[in-house]
């Protein structure tokens, strides 16, 4: 997509420069949402909203009010004159002098094209665990390097996707995905 917003503001992606002191480049520290879009909408964003919020919260981040994220993201939309896409929503910790610091958040949002899903996929386990009791567990953090090596792991072995255990050893999450259990309770005793 040709344009992005950063800090609210509507720009050419061309044109898009984040400080090289922000927290997100230099620590890591932030977080980000995913979120489909379609000529509909997103049923979800409310859901996807909370979750930053909550996120950006426990992060000590500041994330713009839900009404504004939905007016930039309209505005986006509109720019780039699409009706669906994948919409990332980044947060990044701000510049700041030292890591814990709170810096004024930098916000991003950017578009791609929705990618082609396919109706299966080969996946793998990894030999390493997530922590259902870090300081980062259920944040969607934008400290992925954990994730780039599993899905690295995965492709290894020839698989499209890397599957984590936590470390009470549950299934718990794909490197790029999320795990749902769907099953018929009628026909369990």
């Amino acid at each position: 997509m040709k344009f992005v917003s950063l800090n609210n503001k509507i720009l050419p992606a061309s044109e898009a420069t984040i400080s090289p002191f922000d927290q997100g480049f230099q620590t890591g520290l932030g977080i980000f949402e995913t979120i489909k879009v379609t000529d509909s909408g997103s049923r979800l964003f409310s859901y996807h909203y909370e979750r930053l919020k909550s996120s950006a919260d426990r992060l000590d981040l500041v994330a713009p009010s839900q009404e504004k994220l939905e007016a930039l993201i309209v505005e986006l939309l509109e720019k780039n004159q699409v009706e669906q896409a994948r919409l990332r929503i980044t947060l990044p910790g701000g510049e700041a002098p030292v890591p814990d610091s709170a810096g004024k958040s930098t916000l991003l949002i950017t578009l791609a094209a929705l990618p082609d899903y396919p109706e299966s996929a080969a996946v793998v386990t990894v030999p390493f665990t997530r922590t259902p009791d870090g300081a980062l567990a259920g944040i969607k953090s934008t400290s992925y390097g954990e994730s780039v090596v599993a899905l690295r792991y995965a492709k290894n072995k020839g698989a499209d996707e890397a599957i984590f255990l936590n470390s009470l050893n549950y299934l718990c999450e794909g490197s790029t995905s999320n795990l749902f259990l769907i099953y018929d309770a009628s026909t369990s005793d």
